[in-house]
């Protein structure tokens, strides 16, 4: 039950779910939150808020430990529980896995955002300023997402509604890119400066023909040089902008996302050392989701072979960047359809522990090594993150699935 209270009535325990002013007149990075210390209550004060709305069906009592979930019962695993689900407090190790909830906002996130990217893209290309507020609270609701549930950032759905795979490819990499600076544990104030960054950082292929950046065959050469001058496109686009965030990190990432070590990048051939540190971020990711996404002349990599090519470092990136991205996502991220050792196929769920490359993994069995689906579905844990061990993958379509019905299974079995 939800209700509206004073500041001052607030205790520990309790669950913000809004407050009396909107996200661009407060310093906080998320409008719901458990308050956890009386220092919560005073930040709230300082922003000047004094009504909240909270949630007393999720107040929680600190010394009340969190229920343990039991799985479905079956032959192989007849009594066994999971570990139960911690609470994202400080301190803990263990990732929680995606509830209901989760699922259903990262897949809006997604939409919306590469809807609202799209329309401010087309305003660039008719001659307008771009409207950023609609984009920071695209960021702000990924920022909120990604502390209510650290796991959320690894369940990368596709999405579909935009005839141009430039708005997708970004509004995914604005997602792996805040998720990436709160793993790092960089300060919060930083966060929303990645997403921005991340979410204009291919702004200048705006300015390029339609024909060149849809062509399903190998570009000329001709062609390929015109491609090669989104970065400094979008950085004279951006440079422009009278918000401080936007005209100097944001341009500066839309001009350098492209540079590569050794020089072998464009448009100035700078070496890694000489690259701003969130440029070299964000081109590790932009490169990750680049990797794993449909383009009109190839089809996506699995995301265990898109790991494995990063880690291996032949495109001259971060390594450490790579490893902090393989740890956030895992070797198969959240969702991914695997083919286990027994012959039967699960869905990874979720990773049990806060190392996705050396913990375990929980994984609903749904189909036998037939692809015929199982009369009694199961859980089961297993450690799948190691480079040294792959896993066949498949698709929705092969095991004629659609994403929401994966979703909807993560739903119903992560109860």
């Amino acid at each position: 039950m939800k209700k509206s209270i004073p500041v001052s009535e607030l205790k520990v325990g309790m669950t913000v779910t809004g407050v009396d002013k909107n996200w661009f007149q407060t310093t906080l990075v998320s409008h719901h939150f458990t308050i956890r210390s009386s220092d919560d209550i005073e930040k709230l004060k300082k922003n000047g808020i004094r009504t909240v709305s909270v949630d007393l069906a999720e107040q929680e009592s600190p010394s009340s430990p969190p229920p343990s979930r039991e799985t479905v019962p079956t032959d192989r695993s007849p009594e066994t529980q999971t570990p139960s689900a911690a609470s994202p407090s400080e301190g803990t190790q263990e990732v929680p896995e995606p509830t209901s909830k989760d699922l259903s906002e990262i897949q809006r996130i997604q939409s919306e955002t590469a809807t609202i990217l799209e329309s401010a893209f087309q305003d660039v290309r008719l001659g307008h300023a771009i409207d950023t507020r609609k984009i920071r609270e695209m960021v702000r609701k990924t920022i909120d997402l990604i502390l209510a549930n650290k796991d959320s950032v690894s369940f990368l759905s596709d999405i579909s509604g935009s005839d141009d795979e430039t708005f997708v490819h970004s509004a995914n990499t604005m997602l792996l890119s805040v998720g990436y600076s709160i793993r790092k544990d960089y300060p919060e104030e930083e966060w929303m400066a990645w997403g921005m960054a991340a979410s204009l950082h291919d702004l200048g292929k705006i300015f390029i023909p339609a024909d060149i950046l849809k062509k399903p065959g190998r570009l000329t050469t001709e062609e390929w040089e015109q491609m090669r001058k989104h970065p400094l496109l979008g950085y004279q686009f951006l440079k422009k902008s009278t918000e401080p965030d936007i005209r100097n990190l944001a341009a500066k990432v839309a001009v350098e996302h492209h540079e590569r070590h050794g020089g072998k990048g464009y448009p100035y051939g700078l070496d890694l050392p000489e690259i701003h540190p969130v440029s070299q971020g964000i081109m590790v990711l932009d490169v990750y989701e680049a990797l794993t996404a449909d383009r009109v002349y190839r089809k996506g990599m699995p995301p265990h072979k898109a790991m494995s090519f990063l880690m291996d470092n032949t495109m001259g990136l971060d390594r450490e960047i790579g490893r902090t991205l393989a740890n956030m996502v895992g070797i198969y991220p959240a969702g991914t359809l695997l083919g286990l050792p027994d012959g039967n196929i699960g869905i990874l769920m979720a990773y049990q522990d806060e190392s996705v490359l050396t913990g375990l993994a929980k994984i609903l069995v749904l189909f036998s090594p037939d692809m015929k689906p199982l009369p009694t579905p199961y859980t089961k844990e297993m450690a799948i993150g190691t480079k040294e061990r792959f896993f066949p993958t498949y698709t929705p379509k092969q095991l004629g699935l659609t994403s929401q019905q994966i979703i909807k299974a993560i739903k119903q079995f992560a109860r």
